[in-house]
């Protein structure tokens, strides 16, 4: 498993009705095969990668893990911030779930950058991008010694990345969201971000740059999923603290909590019409909370596995799941019945998404496919591959003909639907690609990643 420290358990501690989960007054710890982990941003990594924990302690381990953040008594390694070498054990242990290893002694500096040298050549190559005036993956500038203090980079026009917002957040970005506010008049868009460090951000994307709007408080652990409704005026944001908030992106205020219960809350989707908000649970239950009431109206059991991922059809009428088990489902929204199960998977689905038509069914895997289904007969209408680990992420764009994807193998690529091909891959972050998005039009597409940057793409239709 990734960068925990590893002990005995003590006897003097007692352990909890659970055969996981230790307690004692000064910690909690976290069992798995008779080792303690002590290392609580390392679990919450543990949950969004989906280790073997996760269905077992996921429960008694969170509320723990929220009880004890309250009342500021975690002891334990607490990772510090911006350490590379635990980043680095982290990437290494990412071989899939269930998988992990343990990662003995310390990775060398020289090692890194030795790795970073012997990587780059074959970065350059295959990539169709030309790059002049840019120094390798994780430079500090892309044009002149003026810019190498500045927090974030703009790339001249005639590339394909136009901007790039480092260390955009203290700790991985999981998450991210990009809409227009139909009542603002001056056209800007908006990026919703949500990382590891508990933190949401409200970005105003104008004029080919990105700018804080609001830093938004109030989680406790590492958000999980940001959404912005239809309208562009409400943004929702849910964590491993087991609460859904919903914020208003113009007073950057919280308009509503909504505490979800233990493991009931984590992917989230706004309904086209911005009454209700979806949210999947770890029962493999889609329960779905009023926007106005912040209750629980309905909900829609698959009776399968955690349901990782939720996606609305753009005509209201279908919501799919993607589950811990590779099995995605399809419901019918106005009676609430389950009309399709899609079996093509076999490992975790991490997103999926609609056509803007509604007609295609986007779905990625860690088994490092995409497929593409025919909605209304539930056929496999095409499997796509191209990417080298998982992939994490996927979005329609507007034109319903072309959609991104993000993965672990630290690219971003943009495929075509109809043809079933790629047509353009970005290698520009250093570490896995959490969540892509395309903007309302479809003409610029955002990512975020482990390396706590915002990438910010053109792409003319």
């Amino acid at each position: 498993m990734p960068g925990w420290t590893y002990q005995r358990v003590p006897p003097t501690l007692q352990q909890h009705p659970s055969t996981n989960v230790w307690r004692s007054s000064q910690t909690t710890v976290y069992k798995e095969q008779g080792l303690q982990l002590t290392e609580e941003k390392e679990f919450e990594r543990s949950v969004r990668q989906g280790s073997s924990l996760l269905p077992l302690v996921y429960v008694l381990a969170l509320e723990s893990a929220r009880e004890d953040k309250e009342n500021q008594t975690i002891t334990g390694i607490k990772a510090r911030e911006g350490d590379e070498r635990r980043n680095d054990r982290v990437r290494q242990a990412h071989n899939g779930p269930n998988q992990y290893k343990e990662i003995q002694g310390e990775i060398e500096e020289d090692d890194r950058t030795e790795k970073k040298q012997r990587t780059e050549p074959r970065r350059k190559e295959e990539t169709s991008i030309n790059k002049p005036n840019t120094k390798p993956p994780g430079g500090k500038n892309f044009h002149s010694p003026q810019q190498q203090d500045t927090p974030h980079k703009t790339i001249m026009s005639g590339q394909s990345i136009i901007f790039k917002e480092e260390s955009a957040h203290e700790d991985s970005i999981w998450s991210c969201a990009f809409g227009r506010n139909e009542r603002d008049p001056s056209g800007s868009e908006t990026v919703v971000t949500g990382s590891i460090d508990d933190y949401v951000k409200v970005w105003k994307w104008q004029d080919e740059r990105l700018e804080l709007r609001h830093t938004l408080e109030g989680h406790q652990l590492g958000v999980v999923s940001v959404d912005i409704n239809s309208d562009g005026s409400l943004a929702a944001s849910s964590s491993l603290d087991s609460h859904v908030r919903i914020w208003d992106l113009d007073s950057g205020k919280m308009a509503k909590s909504i505490d979800a219960g233990p493991v009931d809350a984590y992917t989230i989707a706004f309904s086209p019409d911005s009454r209700f908000l979806a949210s999947g649970s770890h029962t493999g239950k889609i329960n779905l909370f009023g926007v106005d009431t912040g209750r629980k109206e309905s909900s829609m059991d698959t009776r399968g596995k955690f349901t990782l991922s939720l996606a609305y059809s753009p005509d209201g009428k279908f919501i799919a799941s993607g589950a811990l088990d590779g099995i995605v489902n399809v419901f019918d929204i106005r009676t609430g019945k389950l009309i399709h199960t899609l079996e093509g998977h076999a490992m975790p689905i991490r997103s999926l998404c609609f056509s803007p038509d509604s007609q295609l069914l986007i779905t990625a895997s860690d088994d490092c496919q995409i497929k593409i289904y025919d909605v209304q007969h539930a056929n496999l209408a095409g499997t796509l591959s191209g990417h080298g680990s998982w992939v994490l992420s996927v979005d329609f764009c507007a034109d319903n003909t072309h959609f991104v994807s993000g993965s672990s193998d630290k690219t971003v690529k943009i495929w075509n639907a109809g043809t079933r091909q790629c047509v353009h891959t970005f290698h520009d972050h250093m570490d896995q690609v959490w969540g892509v998005k395309y903007n309302p039009s479809g003409s610029k597409i955002v990512s975020v990643s482990d390396d706590r940057n915002i990438h910010m793409y053109d792409c003319p239709l």
